[in-house]
């Protein structure tokens, strides 16, 4: 894309930046989530700005916000799934001295190895 075309997207999409993080801000309850939304919807807008009809451009890009908060939904909820919950339980190892069951189970297998 040459620089006369990067100007004119400057010019037509920059203005709309607040109303893009608004919704984006809105749309994800997390000022650190609305900025990568922003983000990746000014890139995506960028990337196809040839699409661009000069209808409005406030509401064009709205909808990339949109579309792309759904995306990162996605994206998100597949990482959510991807992540394995820390059973601390399972994971516990107890120091405390075995009951007697335990200790006669024990005596029992020791016997059993030593004949």
């Amino acid at each position: 894309m040459n620089s006369a075309c990067k100007e004119q997207f400057e010019q037509i999409m920059l203005p709309h930046l607040n109303a893009v993080y608004n919704l984006a801000r809105w749309l994800t309850h997390s000022e650190h989530d609305a900025s990568d939304v922003v983000q990746e919807s000014y890139l995506r807008a960028f990337r196809f700005s040839d699409s661009y009809r000069q209808g409005n451009p406030k509401a064009w890009l709205l909808a990339i916000v949109r579309n792309t908060h759904r995306t990162w939904l996605r994206v998100e909820a597949a990482a959510r799934r991807a992540v394995v919950p820390f059973d601390e339980e399972a994971c516990n190892v107890s120091t405390c001295e075995p009951d007697a069951e335990d200790q006669l189970v024990e005596a029992t297998e020791l016997q059993i190895l030593r004949d």
